[in-house]
């Protein structure tokens, strides 16, 4: 079941004002197996009840003050649940994972020319990723934040060519319930995942034009 709603107003000069929902439901059956070993063969399959929710809800305006310039401004939250219901091996026989995440998105379109568009973003996100099972209950064990900044350059010189080029550098910060948590005897160290600081950066070029009346190349 994926219900989506959206609604936009448009009633004021220069601005447009809109908001959408986006709702999944997944329910089923998982085959699980366990290990398997040649030497003690005894795959069993297992049925478990999944139970999947995605949620996502949005808030945002446009405004466009020139033709050459438009400003967008977006909030958002983003809400995921999985239950698994039976874990075989399990001590316990409900193991949920589900995480909440928040933010806000800026997007600034500048058109120097009708052949020309930078397209600039700056995404924040925070949110919580949690975990609970049926005898320990729901514990935080994640904080997540990051800073995604992106550029997008499209020139198009003639009908029959155009050239794309976009970056994207994004600072990403997951902190754990370390040292808090995990193994604390010497020999086998603090096993709990440790803090992280994901930063990463990529880029790309793309370029297509028209070779016959049938044929684009990319």
């Amino acid at each position: 079941v994926t219900p989506e709603i959206s609604a936009r107003y448009t009633g004021v000069r220069t601005v447009s004002l809109y908001g959408t929902a986006e709702y999944k439901n997944l329910s089923g059956q998982e085959r699980v197996i366990t290990q398997y070993n040649t030497v003690t063969a005894s795959p069993n399959p297992l049925n478990s009840d999944v139970d999947e929710n995605h949620g996502r809800y949005s808030l945002g305006a446009n405004w466009a003050p020139r033709t050459f310039f438009t400003l967008r401004a977006e909030t958002f939250y983003k809400d995921h649940h999985n239950d698994f219901e039976s874990i075989p091996g399990a001590a316990s026989s409900i193991f949920v994972l589900g995480y909440q995440m928040k933010g806000a998105k800026l997007t600034a379109v500048l058109k120097p020319s009708p052949t020309l568009t930078f397209t600039t973003r700056y995404v924040y996100q925070t949110g919580t990723i949690k975990t609970s099972t049926e005898s320990l209950g729901e514990y935080q064990s994640m904080d997540s934040k990051s800073h995604n900044l992106g550029e997008t350059v499209d020139w198009t010189p003639c009908k029959q060519f155009y050239l794309q080029a976009a970056a994207n550098v994004v600072f990403d910060v997951t902190s754990t319930s370390y040292p808090r948590a995990g193994v604390s005897v010497a020999s086998a160290g603090n096993d709990a995942i440790h803090n992280a600081d994901n930063n990463y950066w990529n880029g790309s070029v793309l370029a297509g034009f028209v070779v016959d009346k049938a044929t684009n190349a990319e």
